[in-house]
């Protein structure tokens, strides 16, 4: 019995000092008035995102408070942030497993206001150099897109003064890179200058004729060369939000708003030798989060068919599900079930519209709606013109309020297929399941229910019909 005990006790001892290392994050707090009742809060930057990891709640019993945080021990250093509660400053600082213990020292009413300095941490000295570098940098740079936002095309030297700030903005941006290096080189082993400082470098062709001679433009430079210093094979860079404000950056500053041109941004953001599985999964994970809270559905599913293969997906629920209607309603997909009554309190399936006819428009519209009261007597043309030759449209109003419907339905005097859910658009399955941002909208359906095209109106609608329909 003795030794049965004396050995799940080893076991225990063993496992808990082995398998769960603590490090420590301790907080001295200085000049605390006394009697404070304070929360300190510690935050972890996990998954894109910073999380509440413990707090501490503090009664002061004297002017100096000590408040120890035990966390995990990591090989990877890693971002975190710290704050009082009534306190509207959070201070970020970095935790180096080189550092183990790490010792912050503050005055209360400092942390509140987001000042600490570091007891013998080079990882946060590196840091705070960084963070300083980029904020002037930052603070010259926007000077000068102000001053380029002030030149207009009537200007007599409009070409050449921007030509000017491109050189003094590249002429920065290389200043900025030596600063940089400087950080490299003063704090060789840190997190900050083996992955932020290169996660923060920006290329300039200053030093190379041939790149002048390629790009006359600074920007188109940009255009394809931004992440020149971005090692996508250190799993590291994904501890920090800077990899993310770098791409959002680079897809806001130097990428064509237009479709086609953000399509080929991502080849040179995605088509790298170097891209590490997880990053790759990162950066597919951020850019699927940002194009479907802005509704692209075309680029949601060239990001899922050109480089979803092989990635994981951390998106919140409500996002999957947004996922899951974009890719329910591509084109290519066969088209959810819509099974609703129609303005004779008839039940009409769609996918039944869709086999009893050669093409069938689902036409989503509102009674109010500007565009809608446009587009449908071109429908109503259309209709006309193809009805007979196996042409059908199911009309799927968005109002909320069935008497509004059903004046609208008078004024159209439509003849095909008119249905409702009649319930608040927020409440509206329909909205969700085919992932509607806007009326009017068309899905065009084949025999089979399949999704051939979206979207064509007027002209473009009827020359695809002719097509079909010969």
């Amino acid at each position: 019995m003795f030794k049965q005990y004396f050995f799940t006790s080893f076991i225990l001892i063993f496992f808990n000092s082995i398998v769960f290392p603590q490090n420590s994050i301790t907080v001295i707090l200085k000049s605390t008035p006394k009697d404070a009742d304070f929360v300190i809060h510690l935050n972890e930057y996990i998954d894109g995102a910073f999380v509440e990891i413990e707090q501490k709640k503090v009664k002061a019993k004297d002017s100096t408070e000590i408040v120890k945080f035990e966390i995990f021990e990591s090989n990877h250093t890693k971002l975190h942030e710290i704050y009082l509660d009534e306190g509207i400053n959070k201070v970020e600082f970095l935790h180096n497993p080189n550092e183990p213990n790490l010792e912050i020292t503050s005055w209360y009413y400092g942390l509140k206001n987001g000042d600490i300095f570091f007891n013998d941490s080079p990882e946060n000295e590196a840091y705070g150099q960084l963070i300083q570098t980029m904020k002037e940098y930052s603070e010259f740079l926007l000077a000068f897109e102000k001053e380029a936002s002030l030149l207009t095309v009537f200007d007599k030297d409009y070409k050449q003064n921007i030509i000017e700030i491109e050189e003094k903005i590249e002429k920065l941006q290389t200043l900025l890179n030596i600063n940089l290096e400087k950080i490299e080189i003063k704090f060789p082993k840190t997190f900050t200058a083996l992955s932020l400082v290169r996660l923060n470098k920006i290329p300039t062709r200053l030093n190379s004729i041939l790149l002048k001679m390629k790009y006359d433009s600074y920007l188109s430079f940009l255009h394809e060369h931004f992440f020149d210093y971005v090692d996508f094979s250190d799993i590291q860079i994904l501890n920090h939000y800077a990899l993310r404000e770098k791409i959002m950056y680079y897809l806001n500053s130097y990428v064509d708003k237009s479709t086609d041109q953000i399509e080929k941004s991502l080849s040179i953001i995605f088509e790298r030798d170097n891209l590490n599985t997880q990053v790759n999964s990162y950066m597919y994970t951020e850019l699927m989060r940002l194009f479907i809270s802005v509704g692209n559905d075309h680029l949601v599913e060239h990001l899922t068919n050109k480089y979803g293969s092989g990635c994981s997906l951390d998106l919140t629920l409500q996002e999957l599900k947004k996922l899951y209607s974009i890719q329910n309603t591509k084109i290519g997909s066969k088209a959810p079930e819509l099974l609703l009554f129609d303005n004779n309190h008839k039940a009409k399936s769609l996918m039944e519209t869709a086999k009893n006819n050669k093409i069938t428009v689902v036409y989503f519209w509102i009674s109010w709606c500007v565009h809608c009261k446009k587009t449908t007597p071109e429908l109503q043309e259309t209709y006309n013109l193809f009805h007979k030759k196996g042409f059908e449209i199911y009309a799927v109003s968005l109002d909320e309020e069935e008497a509004n419907w059903q004046e609208a339905l008078s004024a159209n005097k439509s003849k095909w297929i008119n249905i409702a859910e009649i319930t608040p658009i927020k409440n509206s399955t329909v909205a969700k399941t085919y992932n509607l941002s806007k009326t009017p909208t068309l899905f065009v359906l084949n025999d089979k229910g399949e999704i051939i095209a979206k979207n064509l109106f007027g002209k473009d609608l009827n020359d695809f019909l002719k097509e079909k329909l010969k």
